[in-house]
């Protein structure tokens, strides 16, 4: 998702320190990049992080509603887990230090995000964490199936000009016949 008046690098400067901060998160969570949404095709999640202390569905920039949405999303994948486990992230540079919860979603600073996942309460066992991952793999695996038939149905689906013209053509064949 681009901010307006963001540029490109800087978009792709910021993403990159993301990955990079996410990187020193711990070994007992599981981090997904640039992940299908599940019921919107042509859209991504930024990043998924799935630990002891929940599932963080994070987008970057500052629409509240996008974050909710996604994780909104997320979360009906795992139909069986609480709403409590699941925390929508808004992360951008403007965002205040260490972080802030408004209307449920945690303005963060990407520096910040790793102390953000270890530093809340625990709510998941290592097997129910497991479990999560395993549904909610599967869930983002199907979205980005979904995304790519969408996308391939847009590249062969022919003008109605042109289906309308190609059936007359073959009509007229069998006439001559």
């Amino acid at each position: 998702m681009q901010v307006a008046g963001e540029s490109t690098s800087e978009i792709v400067e910021q993403y990159g320190d993301r990955r990079a901060v996410l990187a020193r998160v711990p070994r007992e969570w599981t981090l997904l990049h640039d992940v299908a949404w599940p019921g919107r095709p042509a859209g991504t999640i930024d990043h998924v992080a799935i630990g002891p202390t929940g599932v963080f569905v994070m987008t970057a920039g500052s629409c509240v509603a996008e974050a909710v949405a996604a994780t909104d999303a997320v979360s009906a994948l795992v139909p069986g887990l609480r709403r409590e486990g699941f925390r929508a992230v808004l992360v951008g540079p403007d965002h205040p230090a260490p972080w802030i919860e408004v209307d449920g979603v945690i303005h963060c600073e990407p520096v910040d995000l790793a102390r953000l996942l270890r530093s809340c309460p625990r709510v998941l066992t290592s097997e129910e964490v497991a479990g999560v991952v395993g549904v909610v793999h599967v869930g983002l695996e199907r979205a980005e199936r979904a995304r790519r038939t969408a996308a391939t149905v847009e590249v062969i689906a022919v003008p109605p000009q042109v289906a309308v013209a190609g059936r007359r053509r073959r009509l007229r064949g069998r006439r001559a016949v």
